[in-house]
């Protein structure tokens, strides 16, 4: 895939504050989810992709790693932290991602 715009996938949030990454990560979409990560590391910072992997989401405070942990998917899992998402990261109630994984799918 050649892009001749230069997308800064970041930024595009829905009315909730998702992310791509968020939305690939819930649905549990392994394919979409490593071209988000492979296009983030393409065309950010390393901070900036830190920054996107830890994106919390508007109402709850979910990152891509709360949906992956819930969604019960190591690959995915191991996909984020490899490249930067807290292991460490609490959500809006103070729940972390081994909390988010018990109660999951």
């Amino acid at each position: 895939l050649e892009l001749k715009v230069d997308i800064k996938i970041s930024q595009i949030l829905d009315e909730r504050e998702y992310s791509l990454l968020h939305e690939s990560c819930f649905t549990n979409s392994e394919e979409i989810t490593e071209f988000i990560v492979k296009y983030a590391q393409t065309t950010l910072t390393l901070a900036q992709l830190h920054q996107f992997l830890n994106l919390k989401t508007k109402e709850q405070g979910f990152t891509a790693l709360h949906f992956t942990s819930f969604k019960g998917n190591p690959r995915l899992s191991r996909l984020l932290l490899n490249n930067g998402a807290d292991k460490f990261a609490l959500n809006n109630m103070g729940i972390n991602v081994v909390h988010v994984a018990a109660q999951g799918d």
